[in-house]
């Protein structure tokens, strides 16, 4: 049977928001909203695909750098529209997310998974803040 991998080899940055969670968990915080109340944010999309993002980044077998780049498939610009996983034309991106992206993710900046992985925070940082009450309710 396979072991699981140990937590000690896994980089602290990464580790950091789940045990944020862990401790809003056990300090009795509030679960996680509904769909309905998700949803209600203008940015909920959108953060959800830099989500993903900081899942492959995460993923020993993923090479997630590339995905800073504009001509990917599954660009980190990609997720700037309308539709998940959907190209769409740069006049039609959430604007919001387009510079969050490009303030916290430029290849210039970038060069390792933590740095991605903390960019991606920051840009969803930006979009929670951006949306307001409505999206007070994503982490």
């Amino acid at each position: 049977m396979p072991r699981a991998p140990s937590l000690a080899l896994v980089p602290l940055p990464l580790l950091l928001p789940l045990l944020a969670v862990c401790r809003m968990r056990s300090a009795g915080a509030a679960e996680i909203a509904d769909r309905t109340a998700r949803k209600a944010c203008t940015h909920y999309q959108h953060m959800q695909c830099m989500l993903d993002i900081s899942e492959k980044a995460c993923e020993p077998d993923e090479e997630p750098m590339p995905l800073l780049d504009w001509s990917e498939q599954e660009s980190v610009w990609l997720c700037c529209c309308p539709l998940p996983y959907t190209a769409c034309k740069k006049e039609e991106m959430d604007q919001v997310c387009f510079a969050a992206v490009k303030e916290h993710l430029s290849p210039k900046k970038i060069s390792t998974r933590p740095e991605l992985v903390a960019g991606l925070q920051l840009a969803r940082g930006e979009m929670q803040r951006a949306g307001g009450k409505a999206c007070s309710v994503l982490a």
